[in-house]
Order: structure tokens, then sequence, then C-alpha cells
């Protein structure tokens, strides 16, 4: 599946990421974070490691929040192809 991504930023455009990068997505409040792997990677004192990125995606109300996350899952239940993160 891949997920469509439409953050707060402006500055940015929608972002397409495939589930298999995703490590997890939590809620708290009026917010969707999304961590996943960037593709990327960092050199570190241990050697190289993935670049995490965080996605934040607000919504007006926690019930919004809520209605979306359901969706998602029930998406995953269905084997769907795509799902949409975001506002209109």
């Amino acid at each position: 599946m891949l997920l469509f991504v439409k953050t707060s930023n402006t500055f940015s455009s929608d972002i397409i990421i495939p589930v298999g990068r995703i490590y997890d997505i939590w809620a708290a409040n009026c917010h969707i974070n999304i961590n996943y792997d960037s593709g990327e990677l960092i050199e570190t004192e241990l050697g190289y490691q993935k670049k995490l990125e965080t996605i934040t995606v607000v919504f007006n109300s926690a019930d919004e929040v809520n209605k979306i996350l359901r969706q998602f899952y029930k998406a995953c239940n269905n084997k769907a192809g795509a799902f949409y993160f975001g506002t209109n």
C-alpha cells in the first residue's frame, strides 16, 4: 500500500510513502504523526544509519483523527493499494 500524505506545511507538496518504510503512526489530539524511513543514510559514530523523518498532519478535531485512523485500518484489512492522509 502507498500512503499519500498532505502535510500542513504550505511549502511542501504531497508525500508518497510505501507502507513498508513506515515505522509507526500515532495520534495525539488533532494530529497524526507518521515516522518513516526516508531512504537516506546518515553517518554516526557507530557507522551509517537510516534517516528517519516525521510528518505531522493536522486536523480540525480529535473526532476527525479517529475517523481517519479507522478508515486507514479498514483499508489495511481490505488490502487497499493506497490511502490518503490529509485535509481537504
